[in-house]
């Protein structure tokens, strides 16, 4: 499932200074239309590189990009020191 908010938390001395949230879906969206639109071009490319035996590599590649977006959901990103605390949640 595609993300559809990021929500950045900062805390110091154990208290939320700031907690932001972000609507992803309005970034990815475009993205994965620019993909959509670029896949005759990789069409292309894989036909061309099946000349040389790497057609199949081209194609898993363009398909690795669309899995990487769809496994985003669930990140979280923690980092930490001892007086601040930094997260931030894909969800």
């Amino acid at each position: 499932m595609i993300p559809l908010t990021m929500r950045l938390k900062v805390r110091k001395d154990g208290r939320t200074v700031f907690s932001l949230w972000f609507p992803v879906i309005l970034v990815l969206v475009p993205v994965l239309l620019l993909l959509l639109a670029l896949f005759p071009l990789v069409l292309l490319a894989a036909f061309f590189a099946a000349l040389g035996g790497y057609g199949g590599t081209v194609l898993r590649a363009y398909a690795f990009v669309f899995s990487v977006f769809f496994m985003l959901s669930g990140l979280r990103i923690e980092v930490a020191d001892p007086e601040d605390e930094l997260a931030i949640i894909l969800r």
